[in-house]
């Protein structure tokens, strides 16, 4: 039970969610569903409304994502398709007459969907995990995401992400999570580059840090958590370092850290701006350094003394050399 108020409704029949709308207190009771019932009461009168679902609604009331009118609507759904989030997002914006400001889908079958449901318009957060959804659908809604302001996507399988951020000007969180994606468009952010300020990357296959992230002025999060970037170049190091002035955190986890590394653009850039969560995997001994504290000489140090080691034995076999031919003069 969510938000208990002074009222309950009946429950009609067994296995149902209640949703009781009170002036502004509302009712979710769940009792191992697969429908929603929704009522809408006044001092006047009380409708009530079913919808077949998988799903579960509250209202945020001047929360994280309130609608103009200071209310709107988080709805939850699992285990459903296509065509059932299509009948059941449209049912619950149109009868309850409230906007659907946040829409969670996760463990679903959402392939057989080709554009999303019309009671989507106005959206502010959408998040997809393991929903089978092509990114084709999302393309094709642009047009009623206009408003978002957070996407986020996880478990999925892709190889590459397209350019389908075109009307989302105000989006600023952007997660793509472990979905797959080996390459990411040069262009696939173009129209982000006023929004976005947090970037999330993290468990895909990326071997370099995107071209298409130099697009974004405004970003201070980049998540690369556990992708396959042991280098940066130094092209793409110059690109970042022109465009990102922002940037307070790179999460990155899997780079080696060789002296030649700690020379190079990017980790100057990293230390000269204080960038944090740049780490290290290798060498061992360095697994876990922050790059941005680390100074270039605990990360040469090794290296120096080898070739001060070998400076001192090439030293010794030349001096061994001389005195042996001095005792043989002799």
């Amino acid at each position: 039970m969510i938000t208990p108020s002074t009222q309950t409704l009946p429950i009609i029949s067994t296995g149902i969610f209640v949703l009781l709308i009170i002036g502004s207190s509302w009712t979710v009771d769940r009792v191992d569903t697969k429908s929603i019932s929704f009522s809408d009461c006044s001092n006047t009168s009380c409708l009530t409304f079913t919808i077949k679902a998988k799903c579960q609604v509250f209202d945020l009331f001047g929360g994280e994502f309130p609608n103009e009118d200071g209310s709107g609507l988080r709805v939850e759904c699992s285990e459903t398709n296509g065509k059932e989030l299509h009948r059941d997002v449209d049912n619950l914006r149109y009868t309850t007459n409230r906007s659907i400001v946040h829409l969670k889908v996760r463990d679903s079958k959402l392939n057989d969907m080709t554009d999303l449901p019309s009671g989507l318009v106005g959206i502010r957060s959408l998040i997809l995990d393991n929903t089978n959804i092509d990114l084709q659908v999302i393309k094709e809604s642009a047009e009623m995401l206009s408003s978002l302001t957070k996407l986020k996507i996880f478990n999925e399988n892709y190889t590459t992400v397209p350019d389908l951020f075109y009307t989302m000007h105000e989006l600023s969180t952007l997660w793509l999570n472990d979905i797959g994606i080996v390459a990411i468009s040069d262009n696939a952010f173009q129209h982000l580059d006023d929004s976005i300020v947090e970037l999330s990357l993290r468990e895909n296959k990326l071997r370099t840090i995107p071209q298409a992230v130099t697009t974004l002025m405004k970003i201070e999060t980049l998540d690369l958590t556990d992708n396959e970037i042991y280098s940066v170049s130094d092209g793409i190091a110059n690109d970042l370092s022109r465009s990102l002035n922002r940037v307070k955190r790179i999460k990155m986890n899997r780079l080696n850290c060789s002296c030649e590394f700690a020379k190079s653009r990017f980790a100057r850039w990293v230390r000269e701006n204080a960038i944090k969560d740049v780490e290290c995997l290798f060498p061992a001994r360095f697994r876990g350094y922050d790059v941005w504290s680390t100074p270039i000489e605990d990360f040469c140090s090794s290296q120096i003394n080898i070739i001060a080691n070998l400076y001192l034995v090439l030293a010794s076999l030349v001096f061994l050399k001389l005195i042996g031919n001095t005792n043989n003069s002799i």
